[in-house]
């Protein structure tokens, strides 16, 4: 009764929901796991799309850790380092830099791990596994992993080529702006005058040469009409550029022009008309060339002429010209009592009248040889001038003829008689102490460091016993020293080579058995030889001092007898008082005293001391010595005259008395001489140091002696840099090999004198021209004549000469070949005017083509004016542009053979002198050939380009000599700079053939 219908209702009828209920939730659940499948398929094919994007695309991808562990790289990333992914996955990411870019790397990691969300650019070069090296433009991006930590994500892209390009782009710019800024600064900085208008006669160009010439600056004159005409030549100057501008005129022309201060100028112009394609004058170019110069140079060398007079007149020595038959044409100096006649009454006469028909026969002789050589000759010659005989020095050169006068010799005449006095004196002096030391009763010997025997005199030979020189020179002396005594002996012999003076007695054994006791005085000696210390000895022989009271006396014996037959003075004088005790007979003849007058008398009562201190110092010497060797004093004669004496001497008792034994050498002389000889040199080297030109002095081992300032202004290096150098130090390499081999002729005898040109190559490193003019110069003191070379400086001849050479190939090799090109064009075309119209336009069509090229050719001569380059035209091109310009309708082209892998070694330089030799080829064989057939071909051997131009014409002998025409030698100079081979084959009736080889170098060469 407590459940009622309603109680029991409520569970019925969640019995009855509960199946629909779980049949819709497992509804929801399977489209829930539906959708879930779906979503997983999208993302499983979202997978393999990344997948097979991130390994098959064309860029490298990587995934790193902020420390540069390598997490992944696609297939595309790994092949173009050349690793495989495996090799990779793991490593550090470093392994794919270089070294030096780690730091950097690790960087730019860490920087950007700690910026998540924010894109990182950077350009870094990366290493291939083969070492390969290829730059990136990575760009990087921080994500946060499934696990939290930072991944870094990176995509490369290889820019390696763009930046090749952007630096070959930066390359070229720069070198465009080098280029066209080197352009700008040649034609600004030229030394020629350039000036350059537009049609309507205004400047456009004004170059500093050009201010500098006429004195108006570029901005004065730039936009405005040429401001130098002189008054009143206004209309003049009109006319002239019309009559230019209608091609009316050719340089070069003089003209008087004016400058800014009003001085007015005489100068030859160049003009130069250009015109556009359309035939209208574009540009007007003017090259000025002052010959105001010329006119000061005239008066220059006029004043310098005068100058050289004024100098030869002030001259000491004498100075002559002659012309080839012996007259005087002019005679120089300031000393005419060296003069036989007075200079007036010299001129006009002849070398006959003043020396005799003998003796001026033979000096014209020797003057006539002179200007036949042109070599320079010395001569000596005697002449007894007022009483007295004189001796000269004659040095005789040609001066060469002019345009209005012929050759004539110079002679420079110099007194030589003080010179030869000296030097025959100074011979005597030295024979007489030869002599003192040969007849020298004592053993003088030179003895080296090591004991071998350099030199010993006569007495030495025999206390040793030995019959000839040869049997002892260059032995050692120690053996024939007694053993007991050869130790001291050979320590003495060491001390006194060190710069010590010492004295020993000892006993030899003399080469036949006898022995003797020897007392020696060594002094050190410089041996002349070769510079090393030896000892100077003088020995005697003490045997009888050594032995008993006969040999005592036996050896006072000898020792007067040697006292009085010596040929030095000796004089023997008390130690205290001066007093004369013995005087030999030479020191008697020394002073001019008899013996009676000397013996008792002191040296001071007879006044032999000119200067009584020099007494007192005499023996303060030799107490505090002991003994004196080879010391100079000056000692006065009886007359009053003074000797100058080198005195050896030594303390010695005599009967209990101490006294002191001296010896002397007289030198007087020899002194005298050495004074003339030092004033004299003195005075020769005031002259080359102040001499206008470079002067040097070379022995026969090419070093230099002596330079002037003139030379080492000329080198640019210090007097002590040339000194002891040889002249190899500054001489162009290419110059050296032919002034060593003159140099050899000349000491060898083989030449008198020589003149070189050659190059200095200046301490600056700028390279000069000079003239040396070599001739012999005997100096005392050497056996040999020395090299006396006069240096001058001809660069600006030189340079001069090789401009004047290069302008004159260019306007025929170039500009009158071109308009012989034109010339027959217009020619051919003259004569089928009337036949064929068409054919004759195409020739006339052609002419002007070349007329235009022409103008180009010019406008680029005035260019090379300033500047050298190598032509811009491609060298295949020009050549079949010269081929077909050969043509006409009587005459086929030339056959033109091309080897191209001869072309791929033709550099600018080659092809500018190859197409210029091609064109003078055709065109004399166009000219005189009368040729069928020629052909031209460029072919490679081994070890040369081979150029050829041949044609089957009338040919002609190549030894005959040839009267006009520069052609064929213009080829051959322009094959000779670029050191090709220039080989010309023809022959009368049978063609001419031109061939150049040009080496290219071994190509087996090592």
């Amino acid at each position: 009764m407590g459940i009622g219908p309603t109680g029991s209702a409520r569970p019925a009828s969640r019995a009855m929901d509960s199946p629909a209920g779980l049949e819709q939730a497992v509804r929801d659940l399977q489209e829930e796991i539906g959708r879930r499948r779906q979503t997983e398929a999208a993302l499983k094919a979202s997978e393999q799309r990344y997948h097979a994007l991130y390994e098959h695309n064309p860029t490298m991808y990587f995934t790193l850790t902020p420390d540069g562990t390598v997490l992944s790289v696609n297939r595309f990333g790994a092949e173009e380092l050349g690793y495989r992914e495996d090799e990779l996955a793991g490593q550090s990411v470093l392994a794919v830099f270089q070294a030096a870019d780690h730091h950097t790397v690790l960087e730019q990691l860490r920087i950007c791990s700690q910026s998540p969300g924010r894109t990182f650019d950077w350009e870094i070069q990366k290493v291939r596994k083969g070492g390969q090296l290829l730059w990136v433009k990575e760009r990087a991006r921080a994500i946060t992993g499934p696990d939290g930590s930072p991944i870094i994500l990176i995509v490369c892209e290889d820019i390696t080529e763009q930046r090749q390009t952007q630096e070959l782009i930066r390359d070229r710019d720069q070198q465009l702006q080098a280029t066209t800024q080197f352009l700008h600064t040649l034609v600004h900085e030229s030394p020629l005058p350039i000036v350059s208008l537009d049609a309507d006669a205004r400047v456009t160009s004004w170059n500093q040469a050009a201010t500098k010439l006429f004195g108006w600056m570029e901005e004065e004159v730039l936009g405005r009409e040429l401001p130098y005409v002189p008054p009143g030549q206004e209309t003049e100057a009109d006319a002239l550029w019309n009559h230019g501008t209608h091609h009316g005129i050719r340089g070069p022309l003089s003209l008087r022009r004016q400058r800014k201060d009003g001085k007015l100028l005489d100068l030859l112009l160049w003009p130069v008309f250009i015109e556009n394609p359309d035939g209208r004058l574009s540009t007007a170019v003017g090259l000025y060339v002052d010959q105001s110069d010329l006119r000061q140079a005239e008066d220059a060398r006029l004043h310098s002429e005068e100058r050289l007079r004024s100098f030869l007149n002030a001259l000491d020595d004498l100075a002559f010209e002659f012309d080839d038959h012996g007259t005087y044409l002019n005679v120089w100096t300031r000393n005419e009592d060296l003069l036989l006649l007075p200079k007036e009454e010299i001129l006009g006469k002849t070398l006959a009248d003043l020396h005799g028909n003998e003796a001026g026969e033979r000096y014209r002789h020797i003057l006539v040889r002179v200007l036949n050589s042109g070599q320079p000759e010395a001569i000596e010659y005697s002449l007894t001038i007022h009483g007295q005989l004189r001796h000269f020095s004659a040095i005789l050169s040609r001066i060469p003829a002019s345009a209005s006068t012929p050759s004539t010799a110079a002679c420079v005449v110099r007194d030589i008689t003080e010179q030869k006095r000296s030097a025959e004196a100074l011979h005597l002096s030295e024979q007489h102490l030869k002599s003192i030391i040969e007849t020298s009763p004592e053993c003088v010997k030179l003895v080296a460091a090591d004991g071998t025997l350099l030199q010993i005199n006569t007495a030495g030979l025999a206390m040793i016993e030995a019959s000839d020189i040869r049997d002892v020179l260059g032995q050692c002396v120690y053996p024939i020293v007694a053993e007991p005594h050869r130790e001291a002996f050979r320590a003495m012999n060491e001390r006194v080579c060190q710069g010590q003076k010492e004295s020993l007695e000892f006993e030899v054994v003399g080469l036949r058995g006898t022995r003797r006791w020897m007392e020696t005085h060594a002094v050190p000696l410089r041996n002349p030889t070769d510079g090393a210390m030896v000892q100077l000895a003088i020995t005697r022989d003490i045997t009888d001092r050594k032995q008993a009271e006969l040999a005592l006396r036996l050896s006072e014996e000898r020792f007067e007898v040697a006292f009085r037959s010596s040929p030095h003075p000796v004089i023997i004088t008390e130690l205290d008082t001066g007093r004369c005790i013995e005087v030999n007979e030479t020191a008697l003849r020394l002073v001019g005293f008899t013996r009676e007058e000397a013996i008792g008398q002191t040296t001071l009562a007879v006044e032999l001391w000119p200067i009584p201190e020099d007494r007192a110092r005499f023996v303060a010497q030799l107490l505090a010595n002991r003994t004196l060797r080879g010391v100079e004093f000056t000692f006065q004669t009886k007359d009053r005259r003074l000797r100058h004496c080198l005195i050896s001497s030594e303390l010695i008792e005599l009967n209990g008395l101490r006294c002191i034994l001296t010896v002397g050498t007289d030198v007087t002389e020899k002194k005298e001489a050495e004074a003339a000889l030092r004033e004299s040199e003195e005075r020769w080297q005031r002259f080359v140091a102040d001499a206008p030109v470079g002067l040097v002095i070379a022995d026969a081992d090419k070093r230099i002696l002596s330079a002037n300032k003139a030379f080492c202004a000329l080198t640019g290096y210090s007097e002590q840099e040339v000194i002891n150098n040889t002249y190899t130090h500054y001489t162009h390499p290419e110059d050296l090999s032919r002034n060593l081999q003159l140099t050899e002729e000349f000491f060898a005898g083989q030449r008198q004198a020589y003149t070189n040109e050659k190059r200095y190559i200046r301490k600056n490193g700028e390279i000069i021209w000079v003239s040396v003019r070599a001739s012999r110069l005997a100096v005392h003191g050497y056996d040999t004549p020395l090299l006396l070379a006069v240096v001058e400086d001809i660069t600006d001849r030189k340079q001069a000469l090789a401009d004047r050479e290069r302008i004159s190939q260019d306007l025929h090799d170039n500009l009158l070949q071109s308009l012989y090109a034109v010339g027959m064009q217009l020619e051919a075309g003259k004569l089928l005017v009337g036949k064929a119209p068409r054919k004759s336009k195409q020739h006339v069509t052609q002419a002007i083509r070349q007329l235009n090229s022409l103008v180009l050719e010019v406008r680029q001569f005035i260019t090379d004016l300033t500047r050298r380059t190598a032509p811009t035209l491609d060298f295949t091109v020009a050549l079949n542009q010269l081929v077909a310009s050969c043509s006409s309708e009587t005459r086929t082209a030339p056959v033109l053979d091309l080897d191209p892998t001869a072309l791929t070694v033709v550099t600018p330089a080659i092809s500018e002198q190859l197409l210029n030799i091609a064109r003078e080829a055709l065109s004399n064989s166009v000219r005189h050939a009368s040729a069928t057939h020629r052909s031209v071909s460029l072919t490679k051997t081994d070890r040369a380009i081979r150029l050829c131009v041949a044609d089957d014409g009338r040919g002609f002998d190549p030894g005959r000599k040839r009267r006009r025409g520069h052609g064929l030698a213009n080829m051959a100079a322009r094959a000779r700079t670029i050191g090709a081979q220039f080989t010309l084959d023809s022959a009368p009736d049978h063609g001419t053939s031109i061939t150049i080889d040009v080496p290219t170098g071994d190509p087996h060469a090592c």
